[in-house]
């Protein structure tokens, strides 16, 4: 599966002179790590320290890159791209079920309550009220 990065936003001068500019060894670590964390769908097989062991790093380098181009934490942005796509799969009519086995829950309890979290409103009800 591959993700695109977002394009840096623009600094002013003053912004730009306080701050080392980002690598492109940097930007490719942090592709590979994308890459990496999605290897098995939205399954969860992966911890910080394992992708930076993997990429040839260490956690808070990764971390600080990570936070520094992609502007949220890995854990962040793992867990919002794997709501956003419980979304699609509800709008496509997959069962609450199907959506928390692939998505790589444990049980369709764990699922719902990650789910409220994140949007504040359950599954079941989104899939109910055909949320748009």
């Amino acid at each position: 599966m591959i993700h695109t990065l977002p394009a840096l936003p623009m600094h002013n001068k003053a912004a730009e002179t306080k701050r080392k500019p980002l690598s492109r060894k940097k930007r490719k670590m942090v592709a590979d790590a994308v890459e990496l964390m999605f290897s098995n769908g939205f399954k969860k097989n992966f911890t910080v320290i394992s992708l930076a062991e993997k990429l040839g790093t260490n956690e808070t380098t990764l971390k600080n890159a990570f936070r520094q181009i992609m502007k949220t934490t890995i854990y962040d942005f793992f867990q919002n791209s794997r709501m956003q796509a419980a979304i699609i799969k509800i709008k496509e009519g997959y069962s609450i079920g199907e959506i928390s086995d692939e998505m790589g829950y444990s049980s369709i309890a764990h699922f719902s309550h990650a789910f409220k979290m994140h949007f504040g409103i359950a599954p079941s009800r989104y899939e109910w009220e055909g949320k748009d």
